[in-house]
């Protein structure tokens, strides 16, 4: 059945390489880019720049969010924030659970990096099931999210393992 869904029509996947960090990811769409400069939380306020890289196919959407910290001493800080920003964005009710292990080729090792499953309800009501990695490399943090009605697809799983980091 995985095999099936991996090679479901409706999947198209291509590499799709960073202008700014020295990563690949695997989408199984073509993703639309969005930059934009935000406020993290424990930044007193900078802004940053942030690249969102974003598909949907077969009701799922899959998305990748970028941005160099420019400092390792917030990295952490930055990670942890994700992780509950990422859970509201879901209506998750529950606090945020410990992520799983996840390890990305060449990524800088964080204690706040992982994975999480979380369910929650949008704003309009809908049920939302989702997803979510986080990595980094240096200073740059990477958000990897897929996002749906139902369980993410085995799709999420070539996703999730289709990001390396490469370079210095």
């Amino acid at each position: 059945m995985a095999a099936l869904v991996a090679c479901a029509p409706a999947l198209n996947w291509r590499e799709v390489r960073s202008d700014r960090a020295d990563w690949i990811a695997s989408f199984p769409c073509k993703p639309d880019l969005h930059v934009r400069q935000v406020s993290l939380e424990g930044l007193a306020g900078q802004k940053l720049t942030m690249a969102l890289r974003v598909c949907e196919v077969d009701g799922q959407t899959f998305a990748m969010s970028e941005v160099d910290v420019q400092e390792p001493a917030r990295v952490p800080v930055v990670l942890k924030n994700l992780q509950v920003a990422f859970a509201g964005n879901v209506g998750a009710l529950a606090a945020v659970p410990p992520g799983q292990a996840w390890s990305v080729k060449g990524m800088t090792p964080q204690p706040d990096a992982g994975r999480w499953h979380l369910e929650g309800t949008m704003p309009s009501g809908q049920a939302v099931k989702a997803e979510m990695g986080l990595a980094s490399r240096g200073t740059v943090v990477v958000q990897l999210t897929v996002s749906g009605r139902t369980a993410p697809p085995e799709a999420a799983l070539q996703f999730f393992e289709g990001l390396v980091f490469q370079g210095q």
